[in-house]
């Protein structure tokens, strides 16, 4: 009939057909199996996470897992000299890496991959290219600006602080200095924004920390100004 036939030494090489213009590439995974059934070839990962052999079930459940424990590091979020500890998850920090995995299962295959024979060589290629270095997949996060405001209503508008000013104040007899302190104002608006944009832009997992927008007002009078003018009543009162 024409047709030649040749063993080949590895598995990883397609097969040619010789009556069409096609290469089919053996991904070891049946023409007939259902979508759910098709698994991810060797050495792709989403980011830290090995895909390998995964359905498209297992893929989901695998960055599910990856994803809960990214959202629950803590971001430390600054307001001058104040702090507090939130979740990236209580931050509005989800994600949906749907794209991610179709975009994992669909590297070199569609069930047993059909491609034009001008391809077979990139086929071939592409994988021994995944045998020699994993292929790395971005993972995907979205961030709600509505919890991101929440959050900080719920943990950072309690820490703004009315400025206190220095003041020298004599008790039993003697002058004593009363420290100030800067006060500071939660600018609500531009703090969102600024956590929003760590959190798209900057962050990928792990603890996390912002500093957020806020406005300082400086005390009134200062240590050293206070203590020429209780150097100059306390020589008054001496006198």
């Amino acid at each position: 009939d024409g047709e030649n036939s040749q063993e080949e030494d590895s598995e990883d090489v397609p097969t040619l057909q010789a009556e069409t213009d096609e290469v089919t590439l053996d991904t070891g995974t049946s023409d007939n199996a259902p979508e759910g059934q098709r698994k991810i070839l060797d050495h792709i990962y989403a980011e830290s996470v090995d895909l390998s052999g995964m359905t498209q079930e297992e893929a989901q459940e695998a960055l599910q897992t990856r994803g809960d424990e990214i959202t629950g590091y803590q971001i430390v979020l600054h307001m001058d000299d104040m702090s507090t500890g939130v979740t990236a998850k209580e931050l509005g920090v989800t994600g949906d890496n749907d794209g991610t995995i179709r975009q994992a299962m669909d590297v070199g295959q569609v069930g047993n991959v059909i491609i034009a024979r001008n391809d077979f060589a990139h086929a071939i290629l592409l994988k021994k290219a995944l045998e020699q270095e994993n292929l790395q997949l971005d993972l995907s996060y979205q961030v709600d600006e509505e919890s991101v405001r929440k959050a900080l209503e719920t943990y950072c508008v309690a820490l703004n602080r009315e400025v206190v000013n220095y003041e020298l104040t004599r008790e039993n007899g003697e002058f004593k200095i009363t420290n100030g302190a800067r006060g500071v104002t939660l600018n609500e608006d531009g703090s969102v924004d600024k956590v929003t944009d760590y959190l798209e832009h900057v962050w990928k997992d792990g603890p996390g920390s912002v500093d957020l927008d806020v406005e300082i007002t400086e005390p009134k009078g200062s240590q050293e100004e206070l203590a020429k003018v209780k150097d100059v009543l306390g020589q008054g009162v001496t006198d």
